[in-house]
């Protein structure tokens, strides 16, 4: 988007309200944030494949079509929740980055848990 002349940055100049949502299959920054993603990547790596599919049998891919969008949109509103959020206080919009993989850890995060505390 930013070579299109769409970036935030680039937005954020003409409308300094705007709350902007960034897409990406690994990430912005870290080790895999110049690589490209897909769902099966990032279920692999999110350890929510772990979880489906027969006991005995492979991991099993989720229907998670729609995950990112949900946090995304979840994003979104967070940033602009008139109460107490940072655009209402400081007349700022915002940037909302969200993932594949953050989306499928965040989903795998119970299972992650009950196994971290199990006997």
């Amino acid at each position: 988007m930013p070579r299109a002349g769409l970036g935030y940055q680039q937005l954020r100049e003409i409308n300094p309200l705007l709350i902007y949502t960034q897409l990406s299959g690994l990430g912005y920054d870290g080790p895999y944030a110049g690589r490209g993603g897909f769902d099966l990547i990032a279920q692999g790596m999110g350890g929510i494949m772990h979880v489906t599919g027969e006991a005995d049998g492979p991991p099993t891919s989720v229907g998670s079509a729609g995950l990112r969008s949900r946090h995304r949109h979840v994003g979104r509103c967070r940033a602009s929740w008139p109460r107490c959020m940072r655009r209402q206080r400081t007349g700022k919009g915002r940037l909302v980055e969200c993932s594949l993989l953050e989306t499928a850890i965040g989903f795998s995060s119970w299972t992650s848990a009950q196994w971290l505390v199990r006997p």
